[in-house]
């Protein structure tokens, strides 16, 4: 369901933020279309890496990828020795990933929004949920609708220059993180 997968993003993103900015980072210049082909053709290796040091990363758009991921000195040696300063790889990956969320739902919107009404009119039209369960439903969609503005409030802290580029390389950045 498309709306899973935006939720899946925006939690990621949020957890990644605070080993993207390390107190007293100050403000860190947008990643450049140079720094975006990069860590696109660096993801796969960090991804393998991640998972020889025993951490799975089925998938970096589900919450639970990120929720263990502790920074470690064997991940900063490997993102060193693949010339990335680890601060701006934490950076990059973690405003890939809130950036592929709002480009996500910016062209998902108007669609999941016309669901959404519609999905409320046959809750509410249907005689054989009960108004317990038609409130359970409704309540689902209020979540819903709570975490796909939490994925809006997360993609407004990308800049627009970093939106345009993953716009444009949205297709390759969905095929590293997927993994061979």
């Amino acid at each position: 369901m498309p709306n899973a997968r935006i939720v899946a993003l925006s939690a990621a993103c949020l957890l990644l933020a605070p080993l993207a900015f390390p107190a007293g980072a100050g403000d860190p210049k947008p990643f450049t279309a140079k720094e975006l082909n990069r860590f696109i053709a660096d993801y796969p290796a960090f991804a393998a890496h991640m998972r020889d040091e025993g951490e799975t990363l089925r998938n970096v758009r589900e919450p639970e990828t990120w929720e263990t991921m502790q920074v470690t000195s064997r991940m900063t040696d490997h993102l060193k020795k693949q010339g990335w300063e680890p601060e701006r790889f934490l950076y990059v990956i973690s405003h890939v990933a809130a950036g592929l969320a709002a480009v996500t739902l910016e062209e998902q919107a108007p669609a999941l929004e016309e669901h959404l009404v519609e999905a409320h009119a046959e809750i509410m039209d249907n005689p054989y949920l009960s108004q317990e369960m038609k409130q359970q439903l409704l309540d689902q969609m209020r979540q819903g609708l709570a975490d796909m503005r939490k994925l809006d409030q997360a993609g407004r802290d990308v800049p627009e220059e970093e939106l345009q580029l993953i716009r444009k390389n949205k297709k390759r950045i969905l095929k590293a993180f997927e993994g061979p």
